[in-house]
């Protein structure tokens, strides 16, 4: 991976780390604002799903869809995501 790149990838890390933060800050408070918290466990994910496409050279469109997002990243580390088959305790869910 070249330098540019790597500055790419590690503001990406930057931006969600500040989100996760944002995240134990507002867990910590007496009054949890728990729109707030999801709002920004949302950006996170969503940075680290960009910062993995650049990392591996894949187009980031502006987006906030995490579906979308995932779709894109999952081939690059099916272990770490969930599978179809992982909901089988979950009789529920399909």
């Amino acid at each position: 991976m070249d330098e540019v790149t790597a500055e790419i990838v590690r503001q990406w890390l930057h931006k969600a780390d500040h989100d996760l933060l944002n995240i134990s800050n507002n867990l910590a408070s007496a009054i949890v604002p728990t729109d707030t918290v999801c709002f920004h466990a949302q950006q996170a994910i969503e940075k680290l799903f960009k910062g993995l496409l650049v990392a591996n050279r894949r187009n980031v469109t502006k987006t906030h869809d995490l579906v979308k997002l995932l779709t894109g990243v999952t081939d690059l580390a099916p272990s770490f995501f969930l599978t179809r088959g992982s909901w089988r305790r979950y009789p529920n869910m399909v």
